[in-house]
């Protein structure tokens, strides 16, 4: 299990699929003794099943971005109502 703080570490998370063969049918595949037959408490049976594995990377939707966001624009901080303001120290 991985914990919140390491969730949020990575921007991008590779995860695995384990689903019946005729799902992911381009991926190899191997027989897992599991598909029940009968219930039965005196004879319970099981046949083969074909299952498949994929891996694939998602975005991760918990991932943070750490620091400071330093997208902007330093002249929005001199603009005042539409105008440039620059204050210049020693003048009026």
């Amino acid at each position: 299990m991985v914990s919140k703080k390491s969730k949020k570490k990575q921007d991008k998370v590779q995860v695995d699929i384990v689903a019946d063969a005729n799902l992911l049918p381009d991926q190899r595949y191997y027989l897992q003794k599991d598909k029940v037959v009968s219930f039965s408490q005196k004879s319970r049976q099981f046949e083969f099943r074909r299952i498949a594995e994929k891996s694939i990377e998602l975005i991760n939707p918990q991932f943070e971005k750490l620091g400071w966001d330093t997208e902007h624009d330093i002249m929005n901080f001199f603009i005042v109502g539409g105008e440039i303001d620059v204050f210049i120290k020693g003048t009026s």
